[in-house]
């Protein structure tokens, strides 16, 4: 699930510290580095404030659907 990052949602991320990133996901395995469900992990890997490269905010953010905080 995709939708626009605005900067108040920036300052709730860091406010109240949301995760929702792959590696805070029960269903990450670490030792494969990947998802149990076998769900692509790029988009998640820069969560949450970083774009492309990881230098400057992102435009937009990736929701799994799945995500299930460990």
């Amino acid at each position: 699930m995709r939708f626009p990052l605005r900067d108040q949602d920036r300052s709730e991320i860091l406010r109240f510290q949301l995760r929702s990133a792959c590696q805070d996901c029960f269903f990450y395995n670490a030792a494969r580095h990947s998802c149990a469900h076998e769900w692509p992990m790029e988009e998640q890997a820069r969560w949450p404030l970083t774009g492309e490269d990881g230098s400057e905010p992102a435009g937009e953010i990736s929701l799994c659907k799945e995500f299930e905080l460990r």
